[in-house]
């Protein structure tokens, strides 16, 4: 089930309980707040907040509401601007007419061919974005270098550049 302990998890080294026995004279953690290890990024903080009236102390555990929190979210949109690069549409319709001579005949079921082609195209423009954001990467890059070079060179330089004053 992969749950685990928030409180445990946020705060490994503490030594803070929820409860004590007067009876016993000792300390304990009955009290706990569980949840799935892959959703720990939601929770902003933690903490036992102590009690005079009760031999129980509460836990108050506070939800990270950042915007930023959006962002480990596992749900794909497709960038709409990958659709202006004619390059792209045609890799795309390339990709369909392949899917489609491989998978589609008579035994496959319609609801089945569109569900595995959804995930073919989305692999597709995955693939595609990425590329795409390392020729960008690639081109900043080298500009930059390029820039720093002419910068480095009118330094050593110091000549007017026409225009400047």
């Amino acid at each position: 089930m992969d749950l685990i302990n928030i409180y445990k998890e946020l705060h490994p080294k503490t030594t803070e309980f929820t409860f004590f026995s007067s009876a016993h004279g000792t300390f304990s953690n009955i009290d706990h707040i569980l949840g799935h290890k892959l959703s720990l990024y939601k929770f902003k903080k933690i903490e036992i907040i102590s009690s005079i009236f009760s031999d129980h102390n509460g836990m108050k555990l506070e939800i990270n509401s950042n915007k930023n929190m959006q962002r480990h979210l596992k749900t794909w949109r497709l960038n709409c601007m990958l659709l202006s690069n004619k390059w792209v549409i045609i890799e795309i319709n390339e990709e369909i007419k392949n899917f489609l001579e491989t998978n589609e005949n008579e035994h496959t079921k319609t609801q089945n061919l569109w569900d595995a082609g959804k995930v073919v195209l989305r692999g597709k423009f995955r693939v595609l974005q990425a590329y795409l954001k390392r020729q960008e990467k690639f081109l900043i890059d080298y500009l930059t270098s390029q820039l720093n070079q002419l910068e480095s060179k009118q330094r050593k330089t110091p000549e007017q550049v026409e225009g400047w004053k």
